[in-house]
């Protein structure tokens, strides 16, 4: 009892420092002279007891109005990279040496990631991490996908490249996150490796076969017992996109707090039943992309939908009751 007590006040205190919203005037520093060790307006006293806290977009610069970070070093965004707006949206530079995100970002570089890191050119100038997609396409798209198929019972079809792609991206993020929390917990580690079988120089591995689409998809549930140790790591994952990456931190078991961030669902509409919205679903041939979101809404310690019509929506079509209700102004 006392240790779901303390996981609860854990992801509480995690919750309310990621929620924090910054209230500072924007950063007026010349592009130029912003880098990853430039100074910010937090103190170190008070970045040390912050939580690391990573937040998830798909685009981070386009929905910069959904941001929910705060200042310091330790308050990451992380995104996809977009060619075309890399240059008027990062600016590239490396995490010090020392730093336990340099040390995560080098362990999937050698993994084969293209990873870039940097400055997000926006208010406050957050750190930046970022994942080139198309770089990891090739050599483990499939994988990924099939991996997700069989352990979640979540077809993504050939020609969705978009969702595939969200697939990739997640993966991607999740590997991430799993070597950040090692070096922050080594006791973490329970001696598996969520990527064994994902080397390039492996053969392909044996296709699994689903003859029925599933009602519902396979979850790690949100309730797991588990300890608070070392750093406090915080995860917030926004809409079906960024839904992946979260579901594979629970399968993996990790100690990671993890958010999950609803602003419109990917099916929009008024439902009166479960079943009615999966009917529709298929009907659109988005049920994929909704069993996503659905169970990343089911794996999360804190389920967060941006408005109250969204959150009765949610109770509705995921039969999941939001753990708090995000309003904007």
């Amino acid at each position: 009892m006392f240790r779901k007590l303390k996981d609860y006040v854990s992801k509480i205190l995690c919750w309310f420092r990621l929620y924090e919203v910054n209230r500072t005037p924007d950063n007026d520093t010349e592009k130029g002279q912003v880098g990853v060790n430039s100074e910010e307006s937090t103190t170190p006293d008070e970045d040390n007891e912050a939580p690391w806290t990573f937040e998830i977009l798909w685009d981070v610069v386009a929905n910069v109005a959904d941001l929910f970070t705060i200042n310091g070093e330790k308050n990451i965004l992380i995104g996809r990279y977009r060619p075309d707006k890399a240059a008027d949206e990062i600016l590239h530079a490396e995490f010090p040496r020392d730093s336990p995100l340099a040390v995560a970002v080098e362990a999937v570089r050698d993994k084969g990631f293209k990873v870039i890191t940097g400055k997000w050119l926006i208010r406050d100038r957050p750190p930046a991490i970022v994942f080139h997609v198309e770089s990891a396409r090739d050599m483990f798209g499939d994988r990924y996908v099939e991996m997700f198929k069989k352990d979640h019972m979540i077809d993504i079809p050939a020609h969705d490249q978009e969702a595939r792609d969200a697939v990739i991206f997640e993966y991607m993020v999740a590997e991430f996150l799993t070597e950040f929390e090692l070096r922050c917990r080594p006791e973490s580690s329970n001696g598996s490796n969520p990527t064994t079988g994902l080397d390039p120089s492996l053969g392909d591995t044996k296709q699994p076969s689903h003859q029925d689409e599933p009602t519902q998809p396979s979850i790690v549930p949100s309730d797991i017992e588990r300890e608070p140790s070392g750093d406090e790591i915080c995860t917030q994952f926004h809409d079906w996109k960024c839904a992946v990456g979260l579901v594979l931190l629970r399968q993996w078991s990790s100690r990671i707090t993890t958010i999950f961030t609803l602003k419109t669902s990917c099916l929009e509409g008024d439902f009166h039943s479960q079943e009615r919205a999966h009917e529709e679903a298929r009907r659109r041939g988005i049920f994929h992309r909704f069993s996503m979101e659905l169970a990343a809404a089911l794996a999360s310690n804190i389920f967060t939908p941006i408005s109250e019509t969204v959150a009765e929506q949610a109770e509705v079509v995921l039969g999941k009751h939001p753990d708090c209700v995000i309003t904007q102004d």
